[in-house]
């Protein structure tokens, strides 16, 4: 980018094409003193290209190298693996830009000399011409083997899923997968659980319900309200039966009491904007992860263009596509819908408290509770769903990273093999929380109740293994670490990964790391 210099460097191209068609005209006119001088500042310009461009790469470099002597672990990985193929690319610009001076400071000699004693066609001037233009050769040659990733010097580092499962499974993720030996009433609870997905045009229609004149929740507002904010003031009181006698989840009255097995889990954290949320399944049913698609996404749902949207989703068959979400699948009324702990993040007010009959099923009662299998259905569901895959809707913040039943759903998807797709807003958001990420620790994750993180960290056998696990899912490129990439990819990786670097104040640099 514009720190590596590449505004002078074009520049300095542009007069070598004017250098290069004056050159052209005093070889047609045969004046070789001309000719000689317009080769030599060719040369000139060509090693002076090869400094600027070598020491654009100098500060990434730097702030690359001194990072990775302050991180461990996948973070320290990357950056050291960053480094390494930036001194790839040093060495490679570096070595045609300096064969290409020379070639042409001596091809300047040899017209000088035409003009001087006239053409020499001596063995000696021959075999040194010779050496010199396939010496020149050779150094394009390998140049454009580095520069297109035909030559793989340096792979992005792999996930550490195969060496810590050689350690042991259960020290390198949450063991889930032992659903047949629980008793017969917790499968039972795990197959009803799996079995209540709902549509994307469900959820569709009730975000425009939402919006419209007669909504459930007055106050909701598409550009503040969170999920945690909707499920209390709409999905409650939505799925509650008249006679208050309990409630059934939102997604069984949208399917009419019919069973639906789910396609895909979502993970994501209740202190999300709903419609970020919403907007997430939308980009990953239509397979739209190109820059600026989930913001439209994000736009036509905060402006009620839901016929639009349904209109261009309907050909593709993503309105048939069938999620499941803790939100609309869970029944609440078993669980939270009484509890009086949380208020309004717009309004500030306290939610409503529901005060149904419907019994409440915590972890006290585990085979009867419903939010403590979502990662032991996602392990039934693998095995009996056809491509089934897990989808990361992240928030702006990252703030999913810090849920304790949220890293359990993400290492239950790469250990059981779960075909995985992060949604995130955008690649700034991931630059400004990159410091924070890095220092990733499952024993600083928080949970809604301090029983569930209990729960969790008790399936744990090594922790800083774990750790290790989930600092290679999340670092590199949405979590897919091991895949091939030509040059122009694995470049536009490592200026992602100097980038995050070089936004935080820990590095001093000068240089604006957008440019990067």
């Amino acid at each position: 980018g514009l720190s590596l210099g590449s505004a002078t460097v074009h520049r300095a191209l542009c007069l070598g094409y004017v250098v290069a068609f004056l050159f052209l005209g005093a070889s047609f006119l045969q004046s070789f003193r001309v000719c000689a001088a317009l080769v030599g500042l060719g040369g000139l310009l060509s090693f002076g290209i090869g400094i600027r461009a070598s020491l654009g790469f100098t500060q990434p470099l730097l702030a690359l190298r001194e990072e990775a002597r302050r991180v461990e672990g996948v973070a320290r990985q990357e950056a050291l693996w960053a480094s390494r193929v930036l001194v790839g690319e040093l060495c490679a610009v570096a070595a045609t830009c300096l064969s290409t001076a020379i070639t042409f400071v001596w091809t300047a000699t040899y017209v000088w000399r035409i003009q001087q004693v006239g053409p020499s066609y001596s063995v000696p001037h021959h075999l040194s011409d010779s050496v010199v233009h396939g010496v020149d050769g050779l150094c394009n040659v390998f140049a454009l083997a580095i520069l297109s990733g035909l030559c793989k010097r340096q792979q992005q580092p792999k996930p550490l899923t195969d060496e810590l499962s050689s350690r042991s499974t259960s020290s390198s993720s949450v063991d889930c997968d032992s659903s047949l030996e629980e008793p017969s009433c917790w499968q039972q609870k795990v197959e009803e659980l799996a079995h209540r997905g709902f549509y994307l045009e469900h959820l569709l229609d009730f975000c425009e319900e939402l919006l419209g004149p007669s909504t459930p929740m007055p106050g909701f507002d598409p550009l503040r309200s969170t999920t945690c904010d909707v499920v209390r003031e709409a999905v409650i009181p939505l799925s509650r039966h008249e006679d208050g006698s309990g409630g059934v989840a939102l997604a069984t009255r949208w399917n009419h009491g019919e069973e639906l097995r789910a396609e895909s889990m979502v993970t994501h954290t209740w202190s999300n904007v709903f419609m970020h949320l919403v907007a997430a399944l939308v980009a990953d049913a239509v397979g739209e992860q190109a820059s600026g698609s989930y913001d439209n996404f994000i736009l036509a749902l905060t402006e009620g263009r839901y016929q639009e949207l349904k209109g261009m989703l309907r050909p593709t068959g993503a309105l048939g596509r069938v999620y499941w979400v803790c939100a609309f699948c869970i029944n609440q009324h078993a669980s939270i819908c009484g509890s009086p702990r949380h208020f309004n993040s717009v309004t500030g007010a306290p939610y409503p408290l529901c005060t149904c009959a419907e019994p409440k099923f915590l972890n006290d009662m585990p085979e009867a509770c419903e939010v403590n299998k979502f990662d032991a259905m996602m392990a039934f569901l693998r095995r009996t769903q056809p491509n089934f895959t897990h989808v990361v809707a992240m928030d702006m913040s990252f703030e999913l990273l810090s849920r304790a039943w949220c890293i359990a759903e993400i290492a239950e998807a790469e250990k059981s093999s779960i075909p995985q797709n992060v949604v995130m807003h955008s690649e700034r958001s991931l630059i400004r929380e990159y410091h924070s990420l890095k220092r990733f620790d499952i024993q600083k994750c928080e949970s809604s109740r301090p029983e569930d993180k209990e729960h969790i960290l008790g399936k744990i056998a090594d922790i800083a293994a774990f750790n290790e696990h989930v600092q290679a899912i999340v670092f590199g490129e949405h979590g897919l670490l091991n895949r091939w990439m030509d040059g122009r990819r694995r470049l536009q990786t490592v200026g992602r990964v100097a980038a995050r670097v070089m936004y935080s104040p820990e590095v001093d640099t000068s240089s604006d790391a957008s440019s990067v």
